[in-house]
């Protein structure tokens, strides 16, 4: 390419060379000055400079981007956790009383149907914090709680599985916003259920036995899935 007039200065040489020297690059003469000449050679020579060094930048810019994820990805993937064991005894705790169906009659149910070991505790009474007097509704997590430290053994087995169920009141629980519900789980292993809703207490159309078997059968089963 030929010279080329920059205003009226001397003509210039838009081609440059790049020479190392001493792990630098310096910029040696255009046509019309040396490597400090005419000041409007070093505006030249300075542009191509800051050119060359943000192509650079970029292609850092570029890698660190690529490679900084997958190696991120890498570091935050956690290791496999093993799925919680299947309890196999199921035992089933009537809380203060449980009228309809009686317990024996859903261990045997349990034990024909899924080939389970189903065993019936003793009895528990509810006191204190168990029974809002307020609300007149059990508490579910305390009811579990009860379970828990009336039945030590139990409660430390891994492979059993611990439900209580109540008739005489409905229930709510803290880490709810309903009014009330049916049933709650705890840790996989602990459930209470209420079945004082199921019944309608109409003494004009009471719910028949038949039902009131099948509704508890329900709720039982959904707590061991």
């Amino acid at each position: 390419m030929g010279p080329v007039r920059i205003g009226g200065l001397a003509p210039l040489s838009l081609s440059a060379r790049l020479q190392p020297a001493s792990g630098t690059f310096r910029l040696w003469h255009l046509t019309g000055g040396g490597p400090y000449g005419d000041p409007t050679n070093q505006v030249i020579g300075g542009a191509i400079i800051v050119r060359q060094v943000a192509r650079v930048l970029s292609a850092l810019f570029l890698c660190t981007t690529l490679l900084s994820p997958s190696a991120s990805a890498q570091e935050n993937v956690a290791p496999p956790q093993a799925p919680p064991q299947r309890p196999t005894r199921v035992y089933l705790v009537a809380l203060r009383e449980f009228t309809s169906p009686s317990l024996d009659s859903l261990a045997t149910h349990y034990r024909n149907r899924y080939g389970i070991t189903v065993e019936v505790l003793p009895q528990l009474e509810i006191y204190g914090a168990q029974l809002n007097i307020w609300r007149q509704q059990v508490v579910a997590e305390e009811l579990i709680g009860l379970m828990r430290s009336s039945y030590p053994e139990i409660a430390d087995n891994p492979e059993a599985a611990m439900i209580g169920l109540i008739s005489s009141f409905e229930m709510y629980a803290y880490g709810s916003s309903a009014p009330s519900v049916l049933d709650w789980r705890q840790d996989g292993r602990f459930a209470v259920i209420s079945t004082a809703a199921l019944d309608s207490g109409n003494f004009m159309h009471p719910v028949s036995p038949d039902l009131m078997r099948a509704r508890a059968q329900k709720m039982v089963t959904r707590n061991l899935d």
